[in-house]
């Protein structure tokens, strides 16, 4: 990952709960506004555009705890951090740990159980250039009913995967939107 100037990689991207979290993004969303941070591409495929018409959109919409001050929402897309591989200097940033004190005094950790997966994907998404994510899509990774396959043409040498075609695979509509905030998509991802 140092050598490509990569400092996140994650092999799967589910849904989270969103009842474990219903206030998460709504906490991250003032803090990105409070702090004047512009939007990347990662951000954008996070969001889930508000459904209201124009006026309810900015009136009624972000007096829900989910919904930031426009409406908007969280698409609940988040990398699973089961299997990840980071670079701890973007963890211990002042940039990372400002984001985590103000997350901690609005007491969601506690209050609502926010969990490391979905509070990491929004920061990461809030803060790091797109272009810093790696996707590895080249190995194999199984936790529980959830797993990735490599395609057969990206498998390394040494990996002797299998996959199960009935448990729970990782090509969904998460992974689709948060890798093509990034790079373009595989013709196996697409479709």
């Amino acid at each position: 990952m140092p050598k490509h100037n990569k400092t996140y990689g994650y092999a799967m991207a589910l849904w989270e709960v969103g009842s474990g979290a219903p206030s998460l993004f709504r906490s991250v969303s003032d803090y990105r506004a409070s702090s004047d941070i512009v939007s990347s591409s990662l951000w954008t495929v996070m969001l889930e555009a508000s459904w209201m018409p124009s006026p309810l959109r900015y009136t009624i919409m972000p007096w829900l705890p989910s919904r930031d001050s426009r409406g908007d929402g969280w698409n609940l897309c988040h990398f699973w951090s089961n299997f990840e591989i980071a670079d701890f200097s973007f963890f211990r940033s002042t940039q990372y740990r400002d984001l985590f004190d103000y997350l901690d005094s609005t007491g969601g950790f506690h209050l609502e159980r926010w969990g490391d997966a979905a509070v990491h994907s929004l920061a990461l998404a809030l803060l790091l250039e797109p272009k810093k994510l790696h996707y590895f899509e080249d190995f194999g990774y199984r936790h529980s009913t959830f797993q990735h396959c490599p395609p057969a043409n990206l498998r390394k040498p040494g990996c002797e995967c299998t996959c199960d075609e009935n448990q729970g695979r990782t090509r969904d509509i998460c992974l689709r939107r948060l890798r093509e905030a990034v790079e373009p998509l595989m013709p196996e991802y697409v479709g």
